[in-house]
């Protein structure tokens, strides 16, 4: 009995040192930000989608404008030493939800929300630490509220300055949000890894409005 009590301490000890050692690595970030759609508050990869009801990251005028839209191709904040390609994040259906795929080693553009310059909101993602995807955004928490963030479309550039920089829940739906003034909205995981759901707990959030807008 004692042995039998003895192997189990030590087995229940190997299981919290291990789960402990995945908090602090965080061998590996999901190849996807795991946020919820704006319409609905849907929250990615939890329901099914169906063809009825898919929801939009835009409003329903979306698709109409969506050839017009200035395509963000290179992000810089200076400050920081930030500077990384931008290219596009594509709207994935995965494990009966939908996200939006992030790319390795550089900035997405989040399919469907506004472009440079544009009125709305252009959603940014990228990854904080990842040994397969890279560490794009691993100086994001160090931005303040007024850092500048030059912001490009080929050859042109819109400049933005940071409003504002949260630490939101990783199912917050406001994030995403669309207006009428042109914002970008820089966003990747933060908080504590739970390696149960493999993902983050929650998500930092830097904010920037372009300069000059009236």
């Amino acid at each position: 009995m004692r042995t039998a009590l003895r192997l189990l301490g030590t087995l229940l000890l190997l299981v919290s040192l291990l789960g402990l050692a995945g908090v602090a690595l965080a061998p590996v970030v999901p190849e996807s930000v795991t946020l919820p759609l704006p319409d609905g508050g849907l929250p990615l990869r939890s329901e099914p989608l169906s063809a009825s009801a898919a929801p939009s990251p835009l409003s329903p005028t979306a698709s109409d404008t969506a050839a017009t839209t200035r395509p963000i191709t290179r992000l810089a904040i200076p400050r920081i030493g930030l500077a990384a390609d931008v290219v596009p994040a594509t709207l994935v259906e995965r494990d009966g939800g939908a996200t939006w795929q992030v790319p390795a080693f550089k900035v997405g553009h989040a399919e469907g929300t506004a472009g440079a310059g544009q009125p709305g909101n252009a959603v940014l993602l990228g990854h904080v630490t990842s040994v397969h995807s890279g560490n794009v955004f691993a100086t994001l928490d160090q931005t303040a509220a007024g850092d500048q963030v030059q912001v490009f479309s080929d050859a042109d550039e819109f400049d933005y300055q940071v409003a504002s920089v949260d630490h939101v829940p990783r199912t917050d739906t406001d994030v995403l949000a669309q207006g009428p003034t042109p914002t970008i909205s820089l966003i990747t995981c933060t908080g504590v890894w739970l390696p149960t759901i493999w993902d983050y707990t929650e998500r930092l959030v830097v904010r920037a409005e372009l300069v000059g807008h009236t």
